[in-house]
């Protein structure tokens, strides 16, 4: 947000002390919020998807499957292998030799939660796939809508807030009051010039009621 508000204020800060300024900077942070607040709800949707774990046709998952395994069963070899080093110490009271240490890696054998670490890895897999489904779809939000919604519907909006659009019949009266450096004094004087209109007329109908007299 602030950098929308350093933007706005180089575009027209040199018109800071007039109403153009505020009711511009007004319509911008009402567009900007309702365009940020659209994308946040936007977000929690995603995220309310992924929380019922739906069904993925990427083939990608496969890899990240047999990846997640390898990792997986490596630490958990690690760890097995460590603490049986550890065990060993304590019964002979010595740290193991090289020979001693290949001796134990041959005797861990296959991993005993083997089973286990199979789901852990699909599961972990399912969750690299929906962080990185759940990133794409808040990017491709943020650029297929909010830049878009910006760049086509903020003009719109200062345009019609302003009353500035060439449709609208008091546009020039309009810009020039929001240019003017005080706009309360801007209002009275526009207000004073349609009184002196309305009392020019009234004076021609009295003059021409005076001329028939």
């Amino acid at each position: 947000m602030q950098s929308g508000v350093n933007a706005f204020h180089q575009t027209i800060g040199k018109w800071e002390n007039t109403e153009l300024y505020q009711l511009g900077w007004t319509l911008v942070n009402d567009f900007l919020n309702d365009a940020f607040t659209t994308q946040t709800n936007a977000a929690q949707r995603a995220l309310r998807l992924e929380r019922f774990k739906p069904l993925t046709e990427n083939g990608e998952i496969d890899q990240h499957r047999r990846q997640a395994l390898e990792d997986l069963m490596n630490n958990r070899f690690r760890q097995r292998f460590n603490q049986r080093l550890e065990d060993r110490f304590a019964e002979l009271g010595k740290p193991l030799n090289a020979q001693e240490q290949v001796n134990v890696r041959q005797e861990l054998g296959p991993d005993p939660y083997q089973r286990e670490v199979e789901v852990m890895a699909k599961i972990r897999a399912y969750y690299c796939i929906a962080s990185i489904r759940f990133i794409d779809n808040i990017c491709a939000s943020v650029q297929g809508e909010l830049f878009e919604n910006v760049k086509t519907g903020l003009w719109e909006q200062l345009i019609d807030g302003l009353g500035v659009s060439a449709a609208d019949p008091k546009a020039h009266e309009n810009c020039v009051a929001l240019l003017a450096e005080d706009a309360a004094r801007e209002r009275k004087r526009v207000m004073c010039q349609k009184e002196k209109v309305a009392l020019e007329k009234a004076q021609e109908c009295l003059d021409k009621l005076v001329q028939r007299g």
